[in-house]
């Protein structure tokens, strides 16, 4: 997934571990899973 999303994978580790990203990173891992954004702020 974050290969599609063209997300390093210390990007992904940061987010799993609940550190701030970038809206466009947020933007691009839910256009890769096909999920409203907001899906993944809950």
């Amino acid at each position: 997934m974050w290969q599609a999303a063209r997300v390093d994978r210390r990007t992904v580790q940061n987010i799993e571990a609940g550190r701030e990203m970038k809206l466009t990173t947020l933007l691009r891992i839910a256009w890769v899973l096909d999920v409203p954004p907001a899906d993944l702020l809950r």
